[in-house]
Formats: structure tokens, sequence, C-alpha cells
């Protein structure tokens, strides 16, 4: 006959079992929430990294552009008001007028090494214009190169030439050696058309040295680094490789990470591999001028904090299933009936119900325990809670994102026809984003999308407001009148319009919205869906009339 175990016995093994299926359950959840938290975070750590770096970076390229183009367009302007250059004495006088204006330019642009302004190579003056180079502290004049010596397809030496005169456009030029300069360079150079016909160019050289010390100034976290490559993927700058190094010669095991960089410049890449037996992440973008810059950090620094997290989870793990092994040695020498009640609530926090009720207050050891349940149940919650949020919350924005949209409109139709309430949806669509993005950079573009967020906010509130897309908006309301929407749509569209006239200086055209809602009518609408595309349906109708008025201001239905 088998010999059963005692009561004392099966009550401590269940609790301390309970104990410890309920902590393994909430440490695995916690760690694989953790980990998603954490590797997001990281993601999003490196590429503010990234972008800051780049927008550094294209800081030094933009003012070059910046620079280049009012030397361009003061070249042209004195041209178009009737400058013969044919005649001797107007182009010497021209060109005496020119030089003043670009010394002043190039030194006061960073990085520029020197500045030149080149005629056409069939005027027969072909062999006069500027070229100042940076010689000590001062730019001074020196010798032209002879544009006929070289074969159109010597890059190397006449590509800074012949390379915008194809483009027909301002262009950045691959780097080269400057052999007058003794110096690597790269040119932006702007060609010259008056009457479409071309006379000549003006660019100015960047010493590429500066673009690879702001290069190699770049870390993150511990041994993390940047470097920069050509658009066709050979070295300009990299740690372990030399400059000019070509992309065959480079390592595989780093082939494999940057043969598919995208080429796009507004858009920030985190791809993952493993270099030297390490995984990493290569962070990177391209930069004004074709270059790609990137960053690349080791995964185990990035996880660093979730491995500590793992470790503290293991430690807080076994202290509390040693505490629990002391709390069932008490309570077996207490009554059932608490131990009953403390063993639901055990089962209850393992499968996971947060909100189970702990109602026994005493001082003996059985109201400590319950105490113990109530904090651990606590922290969990706040731990769960903390992040639930970060899970639902738009980051650019602070406004509920996608994912809360999704969770919150789902049953909300049952919901409102069980308790007979009403409910309405709006929503938002930027007008004009994309154009803002692709002129004036993202950075101007995120400024629109939060002012956006701000004034949808101040009308519905925070927790009624999801961000459901790029330049997208909804806002979901429930026990609501139309009279109410029309209201709260008519107060969004005038705190645009003031968000507009208040920032003139940073978007340089006014801003607009396009809205649209719809309620739901129990008698047509089978879900959610329907009423969302009603109200979808209505404001790109909106956005279309927007569009034909050609103005910003709401069109009349």
């Amino acid at each position: 006959m088998l010999k059963t175990k005692s009561f004392k016995t099966r009550l401590m093994m269940t609790v301390i079992g309970l104990v410890m299926v309920s902590t393994l359950v909430v440490d695995a959840i916690g760690v694989s929430l953790i980990y998603q938290v954490s590797v997001d975070d990281a993601t999003q750590l490196a590429q503010k990294i990234e972008s800051e770096n780049v927008t550094a970076v294209n800081a030094i390229l933009g003012n070059v552009e910046r620079s280049t183009i009012t030397l361009y367009n003061y070249i042209v302007g004195a041209l178009s008001n009737g400058i013969n250059l044919d005649d001797d004495a107007q182009r010497k006088v021209h060109l005496e007028d020119v030089r003043p204006l670009a010394v002043n330019i190039a030194e006061n642009t960073k990085g520029s090494i020197s500045v030149f302004y080149r005629f056409d190579k069939y005027a027969d003056y072909t062999d006069e214009g500027i070229y100042l180079g940076l010689s000590g502290k001062d730019f001074v004049d020196l010798p032209l190169l002879a544009i006929n010596d070289y074969d159109p397809t010597d890059l190397e030496h006449v590509g800074w030439y012949y390379k915008p005169i194809a483009a027909g456009k301002p262009t950045w030029v691959e780097p080269c050696h400057d052999e007058t300069l003794e110096r690597d360079v790269i040119s932006y150079c702007a060609p010259i058309y008056i009457s479409n016909t071309f006379v000549g160019l003006v660019g100015m050289n960047v010493d590429l040295n500066v673009i690879r010390d702001a290069t190699a100034a770049i870390s993150a976290y511990k041994t993390g680094y940047g470097f920069l490559l050509q658009n066709d993927n050979d070295v300009i700058y990299h740690p372990d490789y030399p400059k000019g190094a070509f992309f065959e010669d480079i390592d595989k095991q780093y082939q494999v990470l940057f043969k598919n960089l995208d080429s796009n410049r507004y858009v920030i890449r985190t791809e993952r591999g493993r270099v030297d037996n390490d995984e990493v992440w290569v962070t990177y973008q391209t930069l004004a001028n074709g270059m790609v810059l990137g960053t690349l950090i080791r995964e185990r620094e990035i996880l660093a904090p979730i491995n500590q997290f793992i470790l503290r989870a293991v430690l807080f793990s076994v202290i509390v299933i040693l505490l629990a092994i002391l709390f069932a040695i008490l309570l077996i020498r207490t009554l059932t009936k608490p131990l009953n009640e403390l063993t639901i609530v055990a089962e209850e926090v393992a499968a996971g119900n947060m909100q189970v009720s702990i109602s026994m207050d005493t001082d003996d050891e059985f109201g400590k325990l319950a105490h113990a349940f109530r904090s651990m149940r606590d922290e969990i919650v706040k731990s769960f809670a903390y992040m639930n949020g970060l899970a639902y919350s738009d980051v650019m924005t602070g406004v509920n994102n996608k994912g809360a949209f999704e969770r919150d409109s789902e049953g909300v139709t049952q919901t409102c026809l069980r308790h007979n309430e009403e409910f309405a949806v709006v929503v938002a669509d930027i007008n004009g984003l994309k154009d803002i993005n692709d002129s004036l950079g993202h950075i101007v573009g995120d400024e629109l999308i939060k002012g956006i967020a701000f004034e949808l906010v101040k009308v519905y509130g925070k927790r009624n407001t999801y961000r459901t897309g790029g330049d997208e908006f909804c806002v979901l309301i429930r026990g609501t009148t139309e009279k109410e929407v029309l209201d709260g749509i008519s107060h969004f569209e005038e705190g645009v319009r003031d968000f507009s006239n208040q920032n003139q200086s940073m978007f340089h055209r006014d801003i607009s919205a396009a809205t649209g809602y719809s309620f739901f009518d129990p008698q047509k609408d089978s879900d959610f869906s329907d009423v969302y595309s009603r109200a979808d349906d209505y404001m790109y109708r909106k956005k279309t009339k927007m569009k034909v008025n050609g103005t910003g201001e709401t069109a009349s239905d």
C-alpha cells in the first residue's frame, strides 16, 4: 500500500509549487516583454545616434551647397544683366568682381578648401577663371587646370567638370585627389546656363578629412564606431580598413552587412549581422552627397541591460522561492480557511489575473504573506502598466499608436449596442507632409506631425486620439452628438490655422489637414470598419476638394 503524504507536506508542496510557477510565469512574461521593449528602445537609440551623426555631417555638406549656390546666384545675376563674356574688358571686370565674394564665401564655409569659377571648355577664354585654394589661413590664386588636356572619361581629374554638365543641375562629385592642394576632396559644382546656353560652372571643394574626422569621432556604447562608404560601397573611412579600399577587398562578413545598403537618403536602416564572432547592429543612412554614413554597435552591449535584468530576476526568483518555503512552514500551523484563500490567490496570479482581491488583513503570518502577495501583485501590475504604455504609445507625438487604436476599436460596436450608446469616428490627414519632408527635411516634417497631434489633443484629449499612420490620425469618441463632433472639428481646424500662422517661418507655406467623420448607425453598420470607412471616405473627398481648390482652407461640401 502506497504511503500517502501528510496534509502538511502536501500543503507545503502545493504552496511552494504555486509560488514557483507564478514566479516563473511572471519572469518569463517579464523577460519577453522587457526584451522586446529593450530591442525597440535600442533600435530607436541606435537610429537616434545615427540621425544625429548624419545631421552633423549633412550640416557641413549643406553649408557647402548653400555657399556654392550663393556664389552661383550672384554670377548668374551678373551675367543675366548684360555682361558680355566675349568682351575681354567686361570679362576681366566680371572676374575681379566675383573674386572677393568667392574668397569671403570660402572663408566662411566649414571644410571648404578651394572654390572655383571656370568657363566653357570650348570658349576662347576657357583658360581664364578663378581657382582659389587654402594656403595657411588664406585663400590664394592657384593655377587653373587645363580641361582640354584631359579625356572626358578621366573622372579623377575632370569629373568635377563633366558630371555636373551631364546632370544639368548642381551635383556632388565623387571624391578625388586634388594634386594642386595635395588633399583628398569632394566637390559640389553647379553648371551655369544663360539663355539655355552653357557658359561655365562654379564649385567648391571640401577637404575629405573633415568628413573622415567627423566619422572617426562617432562612438556608440563602449566599442561602437562609425564608418563612411562611397555610393559604390568603396571605403572612405573605416577603422579596420584603409581609405580607398575596394568593396570586394573587404572581409566577407562585412560584405554581407554592406551589400544591400539602401540608397534612400531619407530613411535610416538597421541591419543585423555577425562580425568577429559578435552579433552586431549596423545602422546607416545615405548622406546628401550620396555617401553612406553608418554606425556599428555590438549586440552584447545593446542587450547588456536585459542580461542584468535576467540575472536579477533569477536572484529575485530564488529569494521568492526561499521565502515561500518559510511561509509554507508557517502556513501549515494555521487554519485552513486563510490557507485556502491564499492558495486561490496564488493560483490566480499564476494564471495572470492581477485583479484578484486579497482581503486578509491580520497581524499574523498569514497577514504578512497576504501583504507580500499584494506587494508582488502591485509591482507586477505596475510593470505591466509601464510596458503596456510603451507598447501602445506613439513615441513622436505621445498620443496612442496604431496598436492602441486596433485594441480599442475591437468590440466597440457590440459594447455600444449593449449599452445603447452612440460612438463617432473622426479622421484627420495632414496635407503636404511628403512635400515638406522632401523639401525641408524630416525634422521639419516631424514638427508638423507633432503640431497637428497637439491640436487634436487640445480638442479631444490624449485618451481619444490615435496616430494610425505617418500623416494620419483618428479620434474615437463614445457617447457624443453630431453637434459636439462638428464643433470639435471646427475647433481643431481653427487650431491648425493658428498653428500654421505661427509657424510660417518654419514651413514656408500654409498648413492644413483634411478631416472626416462618421457616426455608428446600428441599422446599416455590421462592425467598426463600416463606420471607419465612411469617415475615411468623407475625409478623402474633402482632401480631394481641397487639392482642387488649391488652398489650405476647408472645401465646402
